[in-house]
């Protein structure tokens, strides 16, 4: 079944590159309003406020072309393989199984209202956080309960706010293990603040990499976190402390990891959880005592750090289950042949919103425009995607290759809050991205831009063109660029604003004005089709994450894992990414 879903996915992303395979500023220096069909264009212009908000919910009209109905009835059928609830055992609690369903809600909702968290561990803390703590301490503890674990390993720990609801509520031992070095000191300071010396939760700085040391490294993490002492005081009284961080840090030495705690350069960690001894990392290939597993944790682990996640879970032993959730999928490493092309790094797609993950990276600013993306290649080769070698086989069959922006779409915001959108939302959304848009056409006249602040372009100013050029003239500074695509400013005789007097930049100011307007006039006909372009690729969205979703899934079942199964655990009205892999050894 899983091999007919990767195939049916395959053939409607080759049959629709035209409405993903790119960034959203050069849908006029691409025209892609010209691969749209003509019998699509006519359907879509013009669309009623309800019917254009049903657009990403894949709902269709009857009068409109049954190539588009039918694209949209494969959205649907794609995006939403099972309307079924994730594998349940009789008693509630999840089972493993061979099962790819994909859960159309949160079986965890019932539960994690039973668990009550004080206000103290998420004072301060966003709704969308608040969300996520609350329905994923369910799903663990459903976990440790099914597996008898103690302990829990979470990779990519961030500021430890989770890990301190699961020690503090489901009472078990955990390490996390975070990249950021000023993310975990953060987390040293809030649980110092809550349990003062508890050694119930203890925080390292390791950034893992996509390799065998990593691999190894892991499993003599996981054997140490086993072996560490679960007695606290802090279940019956939480002690607070006013300590400095400096204090911090030492609870965390004295919790038996001194001369293990890493310290990061370059994002490195040149410590890393090497020095363990030959029995602290002795594993056995035989069954592990149930008290002496942990479950595998990663929340909002991004790019490569869920493959890595997930091939940790593979070769360790001990860890009796796994909880993951994915996010930037198009951040995941290229190959080298496709990493050593200079423009490979200018990634950006910008639909409609992005997701806001704290901490993972910079999304693309919406109103700035990109710099010379014409030149990215279409299509991509990543590390670790596929992983699965059936999809691997699919995509070499059909000569598909999965491109940056693809995934860029397979990570965007649901289209469930587009149904909830006014008739100015879309009309600002429109001139977002058709003045952006026509500045990327403009820029294709021998210029470049270099940006004078960090956001030069403010919601304001997108009120009308007349704005958005007086903002781009204030905030950019325009660079001719030179027959071999270099920005003039780096030549001799440059013609920079630096090098240039008052009459000869409002010269020069005019001629681009002017160019600008020109633009505007030649693509202005395709604004109405912006936001029906907008609806078909969030129509598209889910349908590309649960590709990336599907292809770990089989992946752990090709390793031998037959209880692995997905499963929707967040409202995604609130998190988007709310796609759980889920695995019992």
């Amino acid at each position: 079944m899983e091999n007919k879903v990767f195939e049916d996915i395959v053939h409607l992303l080759q049959g629709a590159d035209w409405l993903y395979n790119y960034p959203m500023t050069q849908v006029f220096t691409r025209n892609i309003f010209t691969h749209m069909p003509v019998e699509w264009q006519k359907a879509l212009t013009d669309l009623p406020l309800d019917v254009l908000n049903g657009l990403p919910q894949c709902l269709t009209q009857d009068q409109w072309p049954s190539s588009l109905k039918v694209f949209l009835q494969e959205c649907q059928r794609l995006s939403c393989l099972s309307p079924d609830l994730g594998p349940q055992t009789s008693g509630g609690s999840r089972r493993g199984s061979s099962s790819s369903n994909v859960s159309g809600s949160s079986s965890s909702s019932s539960s994690s209202s039973n668990l009550q968290i004080p206000q103290e561990l998420t004072y301060g803390l966003t709704v969308k956080k608040k969300h996520e703590i609350t329905t994923l301490l369910s799903i663990v503890k459903e976990m440790l309960d099914l597996t008898g674990s103690k302990h829990i390993l979470d990779i990519g720990s961030g500021k430890g706010y989770i890990d301190s609801c699961i020690h503090r509520i489901l009472h078990a031992q955990v390490l996390g293990v975070e990249g950021n070095c000023k993310l975990m000191r953060s987390a040293e300071k809030h649980h110092w603040k809550l349990y003062g010396r508890c050694r119930g939760i203890t925080f390292l700085n390791w950034y893992l990499s996509d390799n065998t040391e990593t691999l190894c490294r892991a499993e003599q993490l996981v054997s140490y976190l086993t072996e560490l002492d679960t007695t606290c005081s802090c279940q019956t009284s939480p002690k607070r402390g006013t300590s400095s961080a400096k204090v911090a840090s030492k609870t965390v030495s004295s919790s038996n990891i001194d001369g293990r705690e890493s310290k990061s350069s370059n994002h490195e960690c040149s410590d890393s959880p090497d020095s363990f001894t030959d029995s602290e990392s002795s594993m056995g290939n035989g069954s592990v005592c149930s008290e002496n597993r942990c479950v595998l944790l990663g929340l909002h682990a991004c790019a490569d750090l869920s493959p890595i996640i997930i091939k940790v879970f593979r070769d360790c032993v001990q860890a009796s289950s796994l909880v993951l959730l994915s996010c930037c999928y198009h951040k995941m490493s290229l190959r080298p042949k496709a990493a050593d092309d200079p423009a490979s790094d200018k990634q950006e797609s910008q639909c409609k919103g992005s997701d806001d993950t704290e901490g993972h990276g910079e999304c693309p600013v919406e109103g700035d425009p990109p710099q010379n993306e014409e030149m990215i290649p279409g299509e991509s080769d990543f590390m670790n995607f596929p992983m699965s070698q059936s999809l691997q086989e699919i995509f070499r069959q059909n000569n598909f290759h999965m491109s940056v922006f693809g995934l860029r779409l397979g990570a965007q915001k649901s289209g469930q809050n587009w149904c909830t959108e006014t008739l100015e939302d879309h009309e600002y959304h429109t001139r977002n991205v058709a003045y952006r848009g026509i500045l990327e056409a403009a820029c294709v006249e021998g210029l470049t831009l270099r940006k004078l602040r960090r956001r030069c372009v403010r919601k304001s100013g997108f009120e009308d063109f007349s704005e958005y050029k007086r903002n781009i003239f204030d905030n950019y500074e325009f660079q001719k660029t030179g027959s071999d695509g270099t920005p003039m400013e780096s030549v001799p005789n440059s013609e920079s604003t630096l090098n240039m007097n008052e009459d000869k930049i409002l010269e020069r100011n005019t001629h681009i004005s002017a160019t600008l307007d020109t633009c505007f006039e030649n693509h202005k006909h395709y604004f109405p089709l912006i936001e029906p372009l907008t609806g078909l690729q969030l129509a598209l969205q889910p349908v590309i994450e649960i590709l990336v979703q599907m292809d770990r899934l089989i992946y752990l079942k090709e390793c031998g894992f037959s209880r692995v199964w997905l499963e929707k655990v967040f409202d995604a009205e609130v998190s988007p990414r709310n796609i759980a892999l889920l695995a019992v050894r």
